[in-house]
């Protein structure tokens, strides 16, 4: 520190207030001036990035001035397969998540069912101590394990070919098609 900044027994409550107000003018003008030099840094980074990119010569496809099937025709072997991999993929996308669908099928057998809720809520009322279970119900709920059980079994044990439904497929690919999608979600 200098001598001017050191506060002396001299120095009067003005004085040292003049000297804190020009340090504080000093450290704003320095601000401004570093601010303003950190903004000319970066725009000639970003000018240098955007000529850098605009500098690079990319050649031109000479294919693009051909026709249509001259250039279809200019295409190397490795550029076709690497396209046909490229459609597979897109094609091979498939039913994407299974838990949706499986949720969306749950939903629809279950919204299927019919139930009578004022008389459950009756039965419920009236037999809080007692259970007692429509024999209906119990058909329903027998009928539905039995369901159960049954598209297990047949997915364990396998499919067979059923001519039953040999007029419902618009061709062989779509029969097998439709069998799997039963495989997986049966």
């Amino acid at each position: 520190m200098s001598k001017a900044a050191m506060p002396t027994s001299t120095d009067t409550l003005p004085q040292l207030l003049d000297e804190f107000a020009k340090l504080k003018s000093k450290r704003l003008d320095a601000l401004k001036l570093n601010k303003a030099d950190v903004a000319q840094e970066t725009r000639k980074q970003k000018l240098a990035s955007i000529q850098s990119k605009s500098s690079h010569n990319y050649e031109a496809d000479p294919r693009k001035s051909l026709s249509e099937r001259k250039r279809v025709m200019e295409y190397t072997i490795a550029e076709c397969e690497a396209w046909e991999e490229r459609r597979q993929r897109s094609l091979n996308t498939g039913i994407q998540d299974q838990d949706k669908l499986a949720e969306a099928s749950y939903y629809k057998e279950i919204n299927g069912l019919k139930i009578d809720k004022e008389a459950y809520l009756r039965s419920k009322e009236n037999d809080a101590r007692m259970e007692k279970v429509d024999n209906k119900v119990k058909q329903e709920v027998s009928a539905m394990i039995k369901d159960s059980k049954d598209r297990k079994f047949n997915k364990k044990r396998g499919r067979t070919d059923n001519n039953d439904d040999a007029g419902n497929y618009i061709s062989e690919k779509n029969r097998q098609f439709n069998l799997k999608l039963n495989r997986q979600y049966d």
